[in-house]
C-alpha cells in the first residue's frame, strides 16, 4: 500500500512540473546517505533513474528543487541538490567501491577499467595521486594518500584496485579519476577525456574494548581500577574469575592472553566467578575514549589473589582483551 501511495505522489509531481528538460531526467548518482522515510535510507553513491524535477518550497526540498526518481524498482522523491548526474568516458570506467575501516582512519577502494575489453588496469608500478581528486560534502580535501591496498585478497584486482586512505569515519566521499589518465591495451594507447567518479561513505570505526597490559597488576583493594580504551560500545559486560594457581602451568600463562579456548577453560574448569555486571559507557560514535573502570566494589571483600577479568559485547567473547588482576 506504502509503495502505491509512493508512486501516485510522484506522477502527481511530474504532471504539476510540466513539462521537462532533458537535463532533469536520466542516470544520477547521491553523493551523501538520503533519509527517504524512517523506513528507508538510500545509501550514499546509489545509481538512480531521474524522471523529472520540479520547482518545490524551501519547505519541501531546501534547494527548492524536488526530484522524482526510480530506485530498485520503486519511485522515491528526494532534494534534487543530493544527487549528481552521472558521467561516463568512452574509453575507461570505475568498479563498485569497497570501504574499510583502517583504525585510526577509512579508506574507499575501487579500479579502474576499460569499456571496451573489461580488463582492469595495473597500477603496480604508476603514482595515481596527481589524478585522483577527493571531495567531501562539496567540498575538495587533500589529507589522504592514494596507495595499492596491502590486505587484498581478490586475483581479479589484486594490481588494478588504488585505495584513496585517510579518510573520515561515517564519512561520504567523492572520488574522481581526472582527465589524462593514460593506459595501454593490447598495444593500443587510451587517455581518460572526462572525469569518472564514484560516492561512497566510509565505515563506522570497528567496535573495540583495549586494555593497557602495563596497568594489569593492581597495587590495593582501594585502587582497583583499570585504564581502557573504549570504541563504539554502547554496552558490555564485565566478568571477575579467581584464577587457581594450582592450575597454571607456568609463571608465563600470568600474562598469556586468552583465545576463545582458554575463554571456555576458564569459564568451565580453572577460574571461580566472582562477579558478572552489565556495563554503560557514555561515549560518542567514532570516538575512542579513555575510561577508568573502577573494581574497587568488586573486590572491597575478596581475598588478595589472581583475577581475570572478561569483557564481552555483542554476543562476541573478548577473551584476547583480558586483563589478569592482582593484589
Amino acid at each position: 500500500m506504502r509503495k502505491i501511495i509512493i508512486l501516485l505522489s510522484s506522477f502527481i509531481l511530474l504532471l504539476t512540473g510540466g513539462m521537462l528538460s532533458a537535463s532533469q531526467t536520466g542516470t544520477f548518482i547521491s553523493v551523501d546517505e538520503i533519509d527517504i522515510s524512517n523506513e528507508f535510507t538510500l545509501p550514499a553513491g546509489s545509481t538512480v533513474e531521474f524522471l523529472g524535477v520540479i520547482d518545490v518550497t524551501a519547505s519541501v526540498a531546501r534547494s527548492g528543487k524536488l526530484a522524482t526518481f526510480q530506485y530498485n524498482g520503486s519511485i522515491y522523491n528526494a532534494d534534487a541538490s543530493l544527487f549528481e548526474e552521472q558521467k561516463e568516458d568512452e574509453n575507461f570506467f570505475l568498479l563498485s567501491p569497497r570501504t574499510k575501516d583502517d583504525g585510526s582512519s577509512a579508506s574507499i577502494c575501487t579500479t579502474i577499467a576499460l569499456q571496451d575489453s573489461g580488463n582492469n588496469l595495473d597500477f603496480s608500478n604508476a603514482d595515481l595521486s596527481q589524478f585522483i581528486e577527493v571531495k567531501s560534502g562539496g567540498k575538495i580535501i587533500d589529507n589522504y594518500s592514494v596507495l595499492r591496498p596491502k590486505d587484498f585478497s581478490s586475483r581479479y584486482r589484486y594490481k588494478s584496485d588504488f585505495c584513496v586512505q585517510g579518510l573520515s569515519h561515517a564519512t561520504s566521499y567523492k572520488v574522481t579519476v581526472m582527465p589524462g589518465l593514460r593506459a595501454y591495451d593490447n598495444f593500443a594507447v587510451f587517455i581518460l577525456a572526462s572525469p569518472i567518479s564514484i560516492v561512497s561513505k566510509t565505515p563506522d570505526m570497528l567496535a573495540s574494548i583495549k586494555l593497557d597490559p602495563s596497568k594489569n597488576i593492581l597495587p590495593t583493594k582501594a585502587d582497583a581500577v583499570i585504564p581502557m580504551s573504549v570504541t563504539n560500545v554502547s554496552e558490555f559486560n564485565l566478568s571477575i574469575h579467581r584464577v587457581d594457581l594450582d592450575s597454571l602451568n607456568s609463571y608465563e600463562d600470568i600474562f598469556k592472553a586468552l583465545n576463545q579456548q582458554d575463554l571456555a577453560r576458564l569459564k568451565s574448569f580453572w577460574g571461580e566467578s566472582i562477579a558478572s555486571k552489565t556495563i554503560q559507557p557514555e561515549i560518542e560514535l567514532n570516538k575512542t575514549e579513555t575510561i577508568n573502570l573502577s573494581l574497587n566494589s568488586i573486590l572491597k571483600d575478596v581475598e588478595p589473589g589472581l583475577f581475570v577479568a572478561v569483557f564481552e559485547f555483542d554476543d562476541l567473547n573478548l577473551g584476547f582483551l583480558d586483563d589478569r588482576l592482582t593484589q
